[in-house]
């Protein structure tokens, strides 16, 4: 099981996906209603298309939401604006936007200024983290440059964490749109430059984690282009998806492959959140290069699992290998009978409902599967103990949830203004999202274990370990203990260390920054100090590693 997937806490993701996803709700009660007369209105300027042909460029600058956009520096002239659909010279003029039908999407820069607060407080909150992003940058710039993780206390590059020894980057990559949001311009080209010359994943003549490579590094080097409109980024995004693609030799990738050789280990079960993970990445990719060869990727995916044997919408953590069913067909089949939204399962059942919304509302089988799984859930998997609702494993880990399947209070908020009972998932996400502060506030630290118990009110649990995991007024609240407890215990001189118990009044820290602090933990609390808008959630799905793709339209 891979250490990420395992360990990672995402408390600042469904803190930030519920409070938008709330205020959204509240101000789309009748989504559906809209979303008809969207179609509808898309169907008209369809029309008025083919009666003004002539004014085509026009029309297409039209489609641009001007408050996403940046005007370009002079002198870069080939960067063209983000469009969420095709430019008419990539289409007919007479056909609209059709689900599976790929075109290339072009970007500007990415107005950061967006979101900015005028409440002097969270003004305050935002510069305190944003200060932390520097500690965290400049910690590995000074003393683990082009490595992919530092030691934030002994001041040494780590050579043993999960991408290897090689020299590619990873904090880099993930970091990158992270410090454009932020504005850090000076850090941001930093890490470009170092992309443009120093990239090549290549050189690792490791054997990789698949799943790991696609959230960080494509998930990476997409964020950066949609941030900054450089397509250099795209480019890079492609060539790791290319090194990627040997080790696709039946519909699910391998667990592993090997960048500098092309080997891979085959498909000896698999684990359920790792090929559940590849749909947003890649079908981003396939509308930022054009090629629809990314898209039928991502869905060769989702066809093997939308028919595997599944409990009440529920598929087992894992997997059996892919194997024929007929000259054109595979199948695979349970291999176990657990099933959980923390580790193995969680980012399968987050892509689903990301899906829908990425791809305009188009992908319904995405959402029928979500809404199912949903359903089994709320069955299997959602308990309620004195008064606080939480998802436990099925079966066993009975009056206990993983901090990582706490990012399923905003899951679920998230998804509730599309639910057919917005008011109860909204419920349970607030519930859920309320439990998982518990977590945190009533730990010594502040700052939650992997696993809490829920008997005798919640509280720390085994493993008591913490490793830097990621609008109502309170949950800003819950967001800022968390921060301040994170700036306390996990500062070291080079960085922020993980604790070895975080269940203690004076944990001890470990000696590892993992890329994820950047691109996750430190992204959403800006993001929590921010106003919504600075990455509209009717613009971007974030992938599990935080990282924006766009929404096509």
């Amino acid at each position: 099981m891979n250490l990420k997937r395992q360990f990672s806490w995402k408390y600042l993701t469904f803190v930030l996906i519920f409070i938008i996803g709330y205020s959204t709700y509240q101000s789309t009660k009748n989504i559906e209603k809209l979303t008809n007369e969207l179609r509808a209105e898309r169907k008209t300027i369809e029309k008025l298309k083919k009666q003004n042909q002539s004014a085509a460029i026009k029309d297409d600058e039209a489609r641009i939401n001007p408050k996403i956009l940046k005007s370009p520096p002079a002198e870069k002239k080939d960067e063209r604006p983000v469009q969420h659909g095709p430019s008419e010279s990539e289409k007919e003029v007479e056909s609209g936007y059709e689900f599976g039908k790929v075109f290339k999407i072009p970007q500007k820069p990415y107005d950061h200024t967006r979101g900015t607060p005028s409440d002097p407080v969270l003004i305050e909150r935002r510069d305190f983290v944003r200060n932390m992003m520097k500690h965290a940058w400049n910690g590995y710039r000074e003393k683990a440059w082009g490595f992919n993780e530092v030691q934030p206390r002994s001041g040494t590059p780590s050579t043993s964490n999960i991408f290897g020894k090689a020299k590619t980057g990873a904090t880099i990559i993930d970091g990158l749109d992270t410090l454009w949001i932020m504005g850090l311009e000076k850090e941001f080209e930093e890490g470009r430059r170092w992309v443009a010359e120093s990239f090549n994943l290549r050189i690792s003549n490791s054997m990789l984690s698949s799943f790991e490579t696609v959230i960080r590094f494509l998930g990476g080097l997409l964020g950066a282009y949609h941030m900054s409109g450089d397509y250099l980024f795209a480019e890079k995004a492609k060539e790791v998806a290319e090194l990627i693609d040997p080790a696709f030799n039946t519909p699910f990738p391998a667990a592993h492959f090997n960048p500098a050789t092309g080997r891979h280990d085959g498909n000896n079960g698999r684990i359920l959140a790792e090929v559940g993970s590849f749909h947003l990445e890649y079908y981003d990719l396939a509308y930022a290069t054009g090629e629809k060869h990314w898209w039928d990727r991502a869905y060769g995916i989702r066809k093997l699992l939308h028919d595997v044997q599944k409990k009440d919408g529920l598929i087992s953590n894992r997997l059996s290998c892919p194997r024929k069913a007929g000259s054109d067909s595979w199948t695979v089949s349970p291999s176990g009978s657990s099933y959980s939204y923390g580790a193995e399962g969680d980012s399968y059942y987050e892509y689903l409902i990301k899906s829908y919304v990425q791809t305009g509302l188009e992908d319904e089988q995405a959402k029928e599967m979500y809404f199912e799984s949903l359903a089994g859930a709320k069955k299997h998997l959602l308990k309620n103990k004195d008064g606080h609702k939480f998802f436990q494993d099925y079966p066993g880990g009975v009056n206990t949830m993983q901090h990582l399947a706490c990012f399923a209070g905003g899951m679920v908020a998230y998804g509730a203004k599309f639910a057919k009972n917005p008011a109860e998932d909204l419920e349970i996400g607030a519930s859920v999202t309320t439990s998982c502060h518990l977590s945190y506030h009533n730990s010594p630290s502040h700052i939650g274990t992997e696993r809490f118990t829920m008997l005798g009110g919640v509280g720390p649990g085994s493993p008591a370990y913490y490793i830097l995991r990621p609008e109502e007024e309170r949950f800003r609240d819950m967001a800022w203990e968390a921060a301040q407890a994170i700036e306390q215990y996990c500062k070291a001189e080079y960085g922020y260390a993980g604790l070895a118990n975080a269940g203690s009044s004076r944990p001890t820290q470990d000696n590892l920054q993992r890329s994820f602090f950047l691109a996750e933990t430190l992204k959403y609390l800006y993001l929590i100090f921010s106003e919504d808008d600075l990455i509209s959630l009717d613009e971007f799905v974030f992938n599990t590693e935080a990282h924006p793709m766009i929404i096509t339209r």
